[in-house]
């Protein structure tokens, strides 16, 4: 268990602000669980141990479940803590930069010769 001080001179070199840490719960709460019959205590502390176990709030941020939670102790669970992986997985994937190409250098293609259209019916018969 860390003094309130270590956890002061924690922050200090996070650079985070306790407000900023407090916004961060409150994200986790308001983005995942439903918005009405919330037990925010509750929350607030399973938000902060989400947070202590994940650091990293981009990680939190591109998190799409697709549905609204009852409680952030789902993360907690079996299929919480494989959801999390799985998108942690995602998170660590690198892809090489596109290659792109430039269409403009040369001619795609060669110019077709153009045809004269008939001018008269004459001209259209005979050919």
């Amino acid at each position: 268990m860390l003094t309130n001080r270590q956890n002061t001179h924690i922050l200090t070199i996070l650079s985070i602000s306790k407000g900023e840490i407090h916004k961060r719960h409150q994200y986790l709460v308001d983005t995942f669980c439903k918005k009405y019959g919330v037990n925010w205590p509750r929350e607030m502390k399973l938000a902060r141990q989400l947070l202590k176990a994940r650091p990293e709030f981009p990680f939190w941020q591109t998190l799409s479940l697709g549905f609204q939670l009852n409680s952030l102790a789902w993360f907690l669970t079996e299929k919480g803590q494989f959801t999390l992986s799985q998108h942690d997985k995602k998170m660590s994937l690198d892809f090489p930069p596109a290659k792109t190409y430039d269409m403009n250098d040369g001619i795609v293609d060669k110019p077709s010769p153009a045809e004269e259209k008939p001018k008269t019916i004459f001209d259209f018969l005979q050919k």
